[in-house]
């Protein structure tokens, strides 16, 4: 422990005199360069050195360079290796607090500012543009660079605080985001900068526990761990940094937008800008040409359209029209072709009726015609004859004149035939004309008896 403390009192006072040297010597505050020319960088002046303090108070030594990718005043990409460690310290008796960590970093940064709105730089529209948008109506800060990008680190470690200890190594893999402010410019035209930031991303580890056994003065592993993806984020890096710039050229020159001092570049890109503005009123004016052609079209396309439709429908109304009084006019047919059947049926009916009642009634008349009584012829010489024996007088037929009109009535008894139920009861009435009958046969036997007894 007592060398933990030896060695970071030590380190602190490096750093306070470095401090104190840079800034004993006279500085100026620095300014944004707003001037429209490309400028060339040399090796020196693409090279910057950095040292996190938040680090330095966490005992853990650190040191960074950071190198731009092209020699321009309109380069935004850089690239940089940093290093940090606290390791394996000399202990005559192994600590029971152990704090060791060694890793490097790789990583890639994309600077950028804050650009103002005006007729040239115009807000963006698209919501992914929007949301990620450099664009502002008020800056508040100019002179301050923003810069993203990405890293990737591997670290080693043993820590314990406690009775269990930790040790193993991590690859990690992640997003740095943060800004640069710009401090004080050397007279030797050298710079010094605050970067202000963060960096987390996905850790790839493997840990293993240890324990101090005392009598033996060792940590003896007690789990060891399998290389795993870590379930959560791991903050790799909170940083408050010290950037020294090499040459006469500051960061308020540098980072900036290529079409801001590429006149060049400006007006090539204004005129693609151009070409696609004209483009795009061609293709409006094309559009609304083509609107109003198709809205003319369209009218009239309508309009023919609906006069059509009118003229169907007008045909098909009067075609439903010319139906219905068809159909009306058969309706009515069909119930006159009724009605007259139904007169037709009702007349043959009558007449058959008459023809029934006329047949009826000469039937009757016939039954009450008068009969003669027969007389009675007794012999002269037959006394014995029997004159209690009654004669019954033969029946006196209907002449032939009484008999002429029911045989001069076909057209009366014709329907008659056709309706046989109806002349049924006219047919089997032999019981009326039965007594005639039976009167002359009582007649004739008395005359073949009289014939018998001659």
């Amino acid at each position: 422990m007592r060398n933990h403390i030896y060695i970071y009192n030590k380190v602190k006072r490096w750093v306070v005199i470095l401090l104190l040297i840079l800034t004993s010597t006279a500085v100026d505050a620095q300014k944004l360069d707003e001037r429209r020319v490309v400028d060339t960088l040399t090796m020196k002046e693409r090279i910057a050195l950095r040292t996190n303090a938040i680090d330095w108070a966490l005992m853990l030594p650190n040191i960074g360079v950071e190198y731009d990718v092209r020699g321009t005043n309109w380069n935004r990409w850089t690239v940089g290796l940093s290093l940090r460690g606290n390791w394996q310290t000399s202990h005559t008796y192994k600590p029971g607090i152990v704090y060791n960590l060694f890793g490097f970093k790789a990583e890639v940064r994309n600077y950028y500012r804050l650009r103002q709105l005006s007729s040239r730089v115009k807000p963006q529209t698209a919501f992914l543009d929007k949301l990620f948008s450099v664009r502002r109506e008020n800056i508040n800060h100019p002179l301050t660079t923003y810069y993203k990008g990405g890293y990737l680190s591997y670290t080693t470690y043993s820590l314990k605080f406690g009775t269990e200890g930790k040790q193993g190594s991590a690859i990690t893999l992640g997003f740095s985001l943060g800004m640069v402010k710009p401090l004080y410019t050397f007279p030797n035209g050298n710079s010094i900068d605050l970067d202000l930031g963060a960096a987390a991303g996905l850790a790839y580890a493997k840990t293993d526990t240890y324990i101090l056994d005392r009598e033996s003065n060792c940590y003896p592993v007690t789990e060891v761990g399998k290389w795993s993806l870590v379930p959560h984020p791991v903050l790799s890096e909170l940083r408050a940094s010290f950037v020294y710039r090499f040459g006469n050229y500051p960061i308020t020159k540098k980072y900036r937008f290529r079409y801001d001092v590429d006149l060049t570049f400006m007006a090539r890109q204004d005129s693609i800008k151009d070409a696609r503005a004209k483009e795009r009123m061609e293709r409006l004016y094309a559009d609304s040409v083509g609107k109003v052609v198709r809205e003319a079209f369209f009218h009239i396309y309508d309009s023919i359209a609906k006069i059509n439709q009118q003229k169907a429908d007008s045909i098909s109304r009067a075609k439903s029209m010319q139906d219905k009084e068809a159909a009306a006019k058969v309706k009515a047919a069909a119930a006159a072709t009724k009605l007259a059947a139904k007169a037709a049926s009702k007349a043959t009916a009558d007449s058959i009726k008459a023809a029934q009642k006329a047949a009826a009634d000469s039937i009757k008349a016939a039954k009450k015609a008068p009969v003669k009584e027969a007389e009675t012829i007794v012999p002269a010489d037959s006394a014995a004859v029997d004159t209690t024996t009654a004669v019954t007088p033969p029946v006196e037929q209907p002449s032939e004149e009484q008999q002429q009109p029911a045989e001069e009535q076909p057209a009366a008894e014709q329907p008659a035939e056709e309706q046989p139920a109806a002349e049924q009861p006219a047919e089997e009435q032999p019981a009326a004309e039965q007594p005639a009958e039976e009167q002359q046969q009582p007649a004739a036997a008395a005359e073949e008896g009289k014939e018998g007894e001659q």
